[in-house]
């Protein structure tokens, strides 16, 4: 588990989180995160916008997740970034939604 998901699972609505990175024009990566949430809590721009900030406050600033993805369920961290392969690295954002569907 990486320290960004950690903070996020800190977060008592948080059942789980993943992370990856992907290319960023202006920083070169950012991070994309996963976030299951636990039974009865529902997904909102402001439940965003606290995760975000609960990072900033653990981690900091350089660790601020670029996108958020509600997810209804996350396998085992490791079993997403395998999945990927190393892909995140390469991709820019838009590819990244584009894959994601969103």
């Amino acid at each position: 588990m990486t320290e960004v998901e950690s903070a996020i699972e800190s977060h008592p609505a948080v059942a789980k989180a993943a992370v990856l990175g992907f290319s960023h024009d202006v920083k070169g990566e950012a991070i994309y995160t996963f976030v299951t949430l636990k039974p009865g809590q529902v997904p909102s721009d402001f439940f965003k916008a606290e995760l975000i900030q609960q990072v900033r406050r653990l981690i900091g600033p350089i660790a601020t997740p670029e996108l958020i993805q509600w997810t209804d369920g996350l396998q085992n961290a490791l079993s997403l970034q395998d999945m990927f392969k190393g892909k995140a690295l390469t991709m820019t954002a838009e590819k990244w939604l584009k894959l994601m569907k969103l």
